[in-house]
């Protein structure tokens, strides 16, 4: 699944989320997306699925985004920002969701 922030009309980052295994959350689907952008996801993990989060773990790094990036982020190719990914686990540790945020540079 994928969010998109804006500024101003402008793209400031882009957000990549997971949620475990599909077919445990594959009710998410069904979802609009515009429920999801609204809400935090470990609220829907709870209610819905009586998943809660206890561990988080999360990684910063600065880079030159992919051509990908870059077109989806509407840049320049080889423009550099940070990619923040997280992890979140459940109940026995079990993998719960990832995500990964492209953040641009700011001057």
């Amino acid at each position: 699944m994928r969010t998109d922030l804006r500024t101003s009309g402008s793209p400031l980052c882009s957000a990549w989320r997971s949620a475990g295994k599909a077919e445990r959350f594959s009710e998410m689907l069904s979802l609009p997306s515009e429920t999801l952008d609204s809400v935090n996801l470990k609220e829907i993990l709870v209610e819905k699925f009586d998943a809660p989060t206890i561990g988080v773990n999360q990684s910063i790094r600065a880079c030159a985004f992919t051509p990908e990036i870059c077109a989806m982020l509407e840049v320049e190719d080889g423009s550099f920002g940070m990619v923040l990914e997280l992890t979140a686990e459940t109940l026995g540790m079990a993998r719960l969701s990832f995500q990964r945020i492209h953040i641009l540079e700011t001057e």
